[in-house]
């Protein structure tokens, strides 16, 4: 994509001052002026600044030139004897301000060291090492990696108004880097730079911790061509990185902005990402800087902690701090805004929490590996780096300490799950002794059903049991507490009432079809059911799960999958003699019911959406997790179904509430997304039939609606019946797999029972019921 033309001012250009005549007051006079008010120069108003990147190519030396002895031979051999892989001239450049090394990405590219020169006001500096040590990276396959050709690089350094440069890189060992080059960053002139700190909002009061003033994307002059896509969000915060962005400290209090633009611009322009990698930014006089486009409110995935970007915030101090400490200025600053930041999360600063790796070659963790970390942890807790540097990691634990104590009253990890009987559990940690008052709301909030209160100084734990009957499928649960004058951040969640959940369905050899639902203490039911007949009498598996189970019969036996209260998956088994094993737990972190489908080959593979909201897929149990993209509605299930290739059919609800299908093969590559349009929300199911796919899901409306896929697309979405569901429907296809003989759907309607119908009779199909 071209970039769009600007124009550049000439490096000498400046503003004609206005003249101003001196006039001689009186000394008569002055006792009446003295009195005037002081009036303040007008701030220049934000707004965009586009950079320009320069870039230089670097070719190796001759004499560290690859020798036929195999890649990286000569190189090798270069470094030790101590002759360099890249020296350049002294060379005149356009002008700039921050320098940096690229190369194209290669996980197994050696380790570097490069060191510039740079020529800045007519004189040559001495030589200065670059960090080719560099963690900051977005997760393995996320789309950051795909946007573009993806390169790595060293640590950017901010050296001011130069227009000269000189460059040395030494490989101590392994590969030598493809397509080195030297990315020359000139962040554009802005007179609001001098000020941001008069256009950034104040503090906003909250109930609870205060949101701190932020330096907006607007006011630091972010083009936002440079970026491209929307951004991607996480659950929630669970933990702070804490980096430094080794640019060197050199910078005035006016430049920070245009330091804050150069970082953006080597992110997205140099290394290829979609937007800068921090989600915030804090230099040495106090301010905070927004990062990352998204919302600073938001848990937007960032890309600074290669494998643990999700479920994390990263806060990079603007500087470097191997040696010299961040100013106290820059401390407070960081801690008020991590008080607001975990606060608004329910975190316990001095506490930890756990995030699974994503893996990749910039984090020392493989995928799927379960670390737990420091709430506020540095960088080198999560990568082979030394960020944020020995000054301000030595820090941490006391800005742990002051960012607890500026909280306050606070809530930790809150929860409300439903028990036996129509009760809810609420749990919370608090921070501080502190009262507090839980209520359960009917679902518009307007009615009272149930209400404890106290005082705890370590964890609440209450059951909130309603006084009297509740219509509708859904609880309010509401916690406040405070200390004193200080209100933590209240917890409002939404606790679905047992028994009317959604219902998953399968079909057996010899037309037993099990049916699958959340029981009243919320644990998985199964039941069999005959069409035509009776329900049988339920299986009660037990366990605590989140939504509702997922049910696959294999030959005379069954396998459910849930989500437990953890988010992690779980399998229970029943043998052909019809006893249930105990859970087993898989692991992994999703946010819905995972989907499981039998395959030709006999594998069994899932379909999930991860804790990132996009769709994994794990072909058999020894396969790994692959991830197939997309951002799925949250709370919404996959549909999967197995196509007769050994292909895997998988269908989302999007965030636009489309439906999207995907086709993924063994190896987890992926056939692309394609709409099939409707507005969509719950879960979806899917069953392959004769020459396509049949896929059901809830409507906005409430109905339940059914599409065919097959070689020429998807049909229209189709409304069966009018029945009013509860919940998202289910697929009973018959094991032959031809969905036109045979097929039914199922649903729970608005009495809490259980209905069905021809999938395929459209509006006209009539619902009966089940049993």
């Amino acid at each position: 994509m071209s970039r769009p033309a600007c124009r550049l001012i000439p490096r000498h250009a400046s503003l004609t001052p206005t003249l101003i005549r001196a006039v001689v007051v009186p000394a008569t006079v002055v006792a009446s002026v003295v009195g005037l008010p002081v009036v303040t120069a007008p701030v220049a108003r934000p707004h965009p600044v586009p950079p320009t990147v320069h870039t230089l190519p670097l070719a190796p030396l001759a004499s560290a030139s690859v020798a036929a002895s195999g890649p990286g031979g000569g190189a090798r051999a270069a470094a030790a004897s101590g002759r360099p892989l890249v020296l350049t001239p002294p060379r005149a450049t356009a002008r700039y301000d921050l320098v940096g090394v690229t190369w194209a990405y290669d996980a197994h590219v050696g380790d570097l060291r490069v060191a510039v020169r740079t020529r800045t006001a007519g004189r040559w500096s001495g030589w200065r090492p670059l960090d080719a040590d560099r963690d900051e990276a977005p997760d393995e396959g996320v789309r950051d990696m795909h946007r573009r050709a993806t390169r790595a690089g060293t640590s950017p350094f901010f050296v001011g108004d130069s227009d000269g440069v000189q460059v040395r890189v030494d490989l101590l060992r392994g590969r030598v880097p493809r397509d080195l080059r030297i990315d020359l960053v000139d962040p554009g002139r802005s007179a609001a730079d001098e000020g941001v700190d008069r256009s950034a909002p104040p503090a906003v009061a909250s109930a609870g911790t205060d949101t701190p003033p932020v330096v907006s994307r607007r006011q630091w002059g972010a083009d936002e061509r440079l970026r491209s896509g929307p951004p991607t969000y996480a659950p929630a915060v669970k933990v702070a990185f804490v980096h430094h962005t080794v640019t060197g400290n050199g910078y005035t209090r006016a430049q920070a902005a245009a330091l804050v633009r150069s970082i953006y611009a080597y992110h997205t322009r140099s290394l290829g990402w979609w937007d800068i990698g921090y989600n915030f930014l804090v230099d040495a006089y106090g301010r905070v800087f927004e990062g990352r486009y998204g919302g600073i409110a938001r848990p937007v995935i960032g890309a600074h902690t290669g494998g643990f970007n999700v479920d994390s915030v990263g806060v990079a101090l603007l500087g470097t701090y191997t040696t010299g400490a961040p100013s106290s200025p820059q401390l407070r600053a960081l801690e008020r805004l991590l008080a607001w930041k975990l606060g608004e999360n329910y975190r316990d600063p001095t506490g930890t929490d756990t995030l699974v790796s994503a893996g990749g070659g910039t984090t020392r963790f493989p995928r799927g590996a379960a670390v737990r970390f420091p709430v506020i942890s540095g960088h080198r807790d999560a990568g082979s780096t030394s960020c944020p540097g020995n000054a301000a990691y030595a820090r941490l634990p006391a800005i742990r300490s002051a960012t607890r104590s500026a909280i306050g009253a606070g809530l930790v990890a809150p929860s409300a799950i439903p028990v036996t009987d129509g009760r809810v559990r609420v749990t919370a940690g608090v921070l501080r002794p502190q009262r507090w008052v839980a209520q359960l709301l009917d679902v518009d909030e307007s009615t009272v059903l149930a209400q404890t209160r106290g005082r705890s100084s370590g964890v609440i734990d209450t059951v909130l049991a309603p006084r009297r009957a509740h219509a509708a499928d859904t609880y309010v649960v509401r916690l406040r507490s405070w200390a004193g004058g200080n209100a933590a951040r209240p917890y409002t969640a939404r606790v679905p009432l047992p028994g009317v959940d959604q219902v998953a369905a399968a079909a057996e050899r010899g037309g037993e079809v099990l049916l699958a639902s959340r029981a009243d203490s919320a644990a998985a039911s199964v039941r069999s059911w005959r069409p035509g007949g009776s329900l049988g009498g339920a299986d009660r598996l037990g366990g605590v799960l989140v939504g509702a189970p997922d049910v696959l019969v294999r030959g005379d036996g069954a396998q459910v999958h849930v989500r437990g209260a953890d988010d992690a998956i779980y399998r229970a088994v029943r043998s052909g003699g019809g006893r249930w094993s105990g859970w087993q737990r898989l692991g992994g972190r999703i946010l819905a019911t995972p989907r499981a489908v039998e395959l030709p080959s006999g594998e069994v593979a899932l379909a999930a959406v991860g804790a990132d909201r996009a769709l994994w897929v794990r072909a058999s149990e020894r396969a790994r997790w692959r991830r197939v993209g997309g951002v799925v509605l949250l709370g919404s299930a996959p549909g999967a179904a197995a196509v007769p290739d050994g292909r895997l059919a998988v269908a989302v609800v999007g965030t636009d509430r489309r439906g999207w299908v995907t086709t993924v093969f063994p190896d987890g590559r992926s056939t692309g997304w394609s709409s099939l349009g409707g507005v969509l929300t719950g879960n979806l199911t899917a069953a392959a039939r004769a020459g396509g796919l049949l896929v059901a899901g809830g409507g906005a409306n409430g109905g339940v609606y059914v599409t065919r896929i097959s070689g020429g697309g998807a049909a229209r979405w189709a409304r069966v019946g009018r029945l009013s569901a509860v919940g998202s429907p289910a697929l009973v296809v018959p094991a032959r797999g031809a969905a036109d003989e045979g097929a039914r759907v199922v649903a729970t309607a608005a009495d809490e029972r259980l209905y069905t119908a021809d999938p395929l009779a459209g509006p006209r199909a009539g619902w009966a019921g089940v049993g």
